[in-house]
């Protein structure tokens, strides 16, 4: 039976990957912030399964990471898997992007799990071994306008992890990245949207209006037209946890494998201008529809 520590596993990939765990076997710690603890509280599928613990973290405090996994040696003297999860996203135009804004980003979707993995691996070189899952995206290989933060906190993820790969190899320690594009899942549209957009703190913001509603847009469509869920991410991770030799890199949703091919494959010149022309044509048709005398066309596309 392996033990195993999510974060963010109060919704979305994080509780899909502990309900699938749980029926598997582990030993599942599933930990998200104190506010977020309720959505867990009385779960149906937990009365199923009692080898599981739920419990409290704030991924970006070191002194509740360090309690956490003390609690973990004492009672259960091993971890085999971390799952790097918790993660938030910010929507802003780089030039007002705000210092907090910017160091919240990294803080929570880098330095984060870094720490988390730091803290954990005398934890796994006293088991034998162990397996590092970090949940990355799409984004971890592209950004698009007004993703640019968090595209460049899963940048440094992947990074990272790619470095991680060979460093703990001699001690028998894997890292996986699980990088999913658009799921049905609202994750992307609650993204924190910049104060400097929400309330148009300076008048240039206005020029990016366009940008950041093309991007809803995008956005929009895209989950809601994909068939990928968060089940498919976590039946993904629970497949490359019993891989005797995983990945590094596991793409789980078709738009994924398309943007990591062409990423990967194409000249970069010709990626460049391809994704320029795709990005013109959603603009003109976010144009067209703000124009348009159709009603709640408007509503529709702020929602």
């Amino acid at each position: 039976m392996r033990v195993v520590l999510i974060t963010g596993a109060s919704t979305g990939i994080g509780l899909a990957t502990a309900k699938e765990l749980l029926k598997r076997g582990d030993f599942v710690i599933l930990t998200a912030r104190k506010e977020s603890l309720n959505r867990l509280a009385g779960a149906d599928f937990l009365k199923k399964y009692p080898r599981h613990w739920i419990r409290p973290l704030d991924v970006r405090e070191a002194q509740e990471r360090n309690e956490l996994l003390q609690m973990v040696d004492m009672e259960h003297g091993r971890l085999d898997v971390l799952i790097n999860n918790a993660a938030v996203i910010y929507r802003a135009p780089i030039e007002f992007a705000y210092d907090f804004e910017c160091k919240e980003q990294m803080n929570v979707n880098f330095h984060a799990p870094l720490e988390l993995i730091k803290a954990s691996l005398p934890l796994m070189r006293k088991s034998g071994g162990g397996h590092i899952i970090n949940v990355s995206s799409a984004a971890g290989f592209m950004a698009v306008p007004t993703m640019g933060l968090y595209a460049a906190s899963k940048h440094a993820l992947e990074a990272a992890s790619e470095a991680l790969f060979h460093e703990l190899a001699e001690w028998n320690i894997k890292i996986s990245l699980i990088e999913p594009g658009f799921i049905s899942s609202d994750s992307y549209l609650k993204a924190r949207l910049s104060l400097a957009l929400d309330r148009g703190f300076h008048p240039q913001t206005r020029n990016y209006s366009m940008q950041s509603n093309m991007i809803t847009c995008l956005i929009e469509r895209a989950t809601r037209l994909t068939n990928a869920s968060n089940e498919d991410v976590a039946n993904q991770i629970a497949k490359v946890l019993n891989l005797k030799h995983p990945p590094l890199r596991s793409l789980v949703t078709l738009d994924a494998k398309v943007f990591s091919f062409l990423r990967r494959f194409l000249p970069g010149r010709i990626y460049d201008r391809l994704l320029a022309v795709c990005l013109r044509s959603l603009r003109s048709q976010v144009e067209a529809s703000l124009t348009a005398p159709l009603p709640g066309r408007m509503d529709d596309l702020r929602s």
